[in-house]
């Protein structure tokens, strides 16, 4: 059986620290989804092609070309191939779908899915590929990030890849070349009709099957709570601390009621490698993300269904979470958005929707001093100006959380 069902398709977004998400698509008009996103073809018989890539708050972005002109796509293996709306009004795709989605915050929009004619990365050419067309400018952190589009698996799933973050670089090779993997331990994974890759992962003496491998999340590892809970019980996580206050994980963009729990593991494995220190938290999906998978290179080999992956030579020492994260919106400006229990945050009096003037050297005040945040890297120590619950200005040098 499929891990997600062919009934609706399942997508998610990013954000700060981990914002990984649902959408749902529900029953609509035109051509079935999953006849739809069965459409597209590569257009080269043999290749292999380097093209160079940016990456932001721990997420992968790619040029891509449509019609001569260069966009910048999020890289995204949790979710379809989409487009921005502008892009549509550009170029006004034919619409071969329309439907309702409802996101992970259960925010319910109509949208459209349309056959993009063609699109390239590289020298690559992809045609006919089906793809929604979101609103990238209603969540704020996606804004700020300037997302065009999303690469996702419908179009991944056309060519083998090769994620190489040390270089700067993704590779893709057609299916009569073998990507280079010396060294590398082999992680099958299976799919389903959206082309989504799930993986066995090992943690602790448990094996956690049908991992969704997202390359559109920051985070390490979520797992949904029926799971977290019994990893609990049978003692492979121990201490755990709850997050609480808003969450604006949808692509929607609406705030809802956030409070999940978060942990800290030695005991991840991939193939034959252990992880260390990766931060789980409960959330709507059970997925690995970029706090694991930029630890490697990842070789994606479609042709066989395997992932291959090598140990970065120098790989990112991880980095424990701020215990807050702010969040955006017109009528609140620059707020927090939600603080773990017993962080450093905690302690000093940061609780959700406080207003927040000041982060390090940073002013905040209007939307484009909140994108400074989204792309600011902090360090062990963060400043922080903020007005209490009785108003009052409040200031604080604060510690990122411990194990």
């Amino acid at each position: 059986m499929n891990p997600s069902s062919a009934a609706y398709t399942k997508v998610k977004t990013m954000a700060i620290i981990l914002m990984a998400g649902s959408l749902m698509m529900l029953t609509g008009c035109g051509v079935p989804w999953t006849k739809a996103v069965q459409y597209g073809q590569v257009d080269q018989e043999r290749f292999a092609e380097s093209v160079q890539i940016t990456t932001q708050r721990d997420l992968i972005f790619i040029p891509v070309s449509i019609q001569g002109k260069t966009y910048r796509f999020l890289f995204d293996t949790g979710a379809p191939l989409s487009i921005s709306e502008e892009l549509q009004s550009t170029y006004g795709f034919k619409e071969v779908s329309k439907g309702n989605i409802v996101d992970s915050d259960d925010n319910k929009k109509s949208v459209s899915w349309v056959k993009v004619d063609a699109m390239s990365i590289g020298n690559v050419t992809f045609t006919g590929h089906a793809a929604f067309v979101g609103d990238f400018r209603e969540n704020p952190v996606l804004k700020c990030l300037d997302v065009d589009g999303i690469i996702g698996g419908n179009l991944i799933r056309q060519c083998n890849w090769t994620i190489d973050r040390e270089n700067k670089s993704v590779h893709l090779y057609s299916f009569h070349d073998t990507p280079q993997r010396a060294g590398s331990t082999t992680v099958p994974f299976i799919t389903d009709s959206q082309y989504n890759m799930f993986i066995p992962l090992p943690v602790g003496n448990a094996t956690i099957n049908n991992v969704l491998v997202d390359y559109g999340s920051n985070g390490s590892l979520s797992l949904q709570p029926k799971i977290f809970n019994t990893l609990k019980e049978r003692n492979i996580i121990t201490t755990t601390f709850s997050e609480r206050g808003f969450n604006q994980s949808g692509i929607v963009g609406h705030a809802v009621p956030l409070n999940r729990e978060i942990t800290w593991s030695d005991s991840v494995r991939l193939g034959t490698l252990t992880n260390k220190e990766v931060m789980v938290r409960t959330g709507p999906t059970t997925s690995i993300g970029n706090g694991i998978l930029s630890r490697y290179k990842v070789h994606i080999d479609w042709n066989q269904h395997q992932l291959h992956l090598e140990p970065r030579v120098e790989g990112p020492s991880p980095q424990k979470p701020a215990g807050f994260r702010l969040g955006y919106n017109e009528q609140q400006g620059i707020h927090v958005q939600a603080v773990t229990e017993h962080s450093d945050a905690y302690n000093k009096g940061v609780r959700p929707w406080q207003k927040v003037l000041k982060i390090d050297d940073i002013p905040l005040e209007t939307e484009a001093d909140f994108c400074r945040y989204v792309i600011h890297k902090a360090g062990a120590t963060i400043y922080l100006e903020w007005i209490d619950d009785r108003g009052e200005k409040q200031r604080a040098t604060l510690k990122r959380m411990e194990d």
